[in-house]
């Protein structure tokens, strides 16, 4: 696991088992939000085919977006976990700030229509459960041959 977009970068090594999933969970925890996009570039250069990269984002800025579309094209599959929560974006009682976040809002469902073009898939945050279909998918597709752009 590593961070982009945090104060302060995490990093957990791969692994399996219940002391991997704690130590992920306890990394996610600590993520404060606010940090340079410049580390997820160096990722997409380093890291090569036959992995899976889950990004986690309210894709509000348009970094995670191009971050998990430079994953794709490097023969990477990728899912982005959609984590804006909707309520935040409803409650608002400024009529100009609730014009602001409508416009961006379409802006992000165009966004997130190329991601889903360039066969990335995009997927709302329920809870458990949210990916079991699309990581199904993804095992099946790995298992024939990817065109990959170079």
């Amino acid at each position: 696991m590593q961070t982009f977009g945090a104060r302060v970068a995490q990093t957990v090594p791969p692994g399996t088992g219940r002391v991997q999933l704690r130590r992920v969970l306890d990394r996610l925890a600590l993520i404060a939000p606010g940090g340079s996009t410049v580390a997820g570039r160096r990722w997409v250069n380093q890291s090569s085919g036959g992995r899976m990269t889950v990004v986690l984002s309210p894709l509000i800025s348009p970094e995670a977006i191009d971050l998990a579309v430079s994953f794709g094209r490097r023969g990477i599959s990728v899912v982005v976990i959609d984590t804006l929560p909707q309520h935040v974006v409803d409650d608002d009682d400024d009529a100009l700030t609730a014009l602001a976040w409508r416009i961006r809002l379409l802006e992000r469902r165009r966004e997130i229509r190329m991601v889903g073009a360039a066969g990335i898939a995009v997927v709302e945050w329920r809870g458990p459960g949210s990916l079991d279909g699309v990581i199904r998918d993804i095992a099946r597709w790995t298992t024939g041959a990817r065109l990959v752009r170079r």
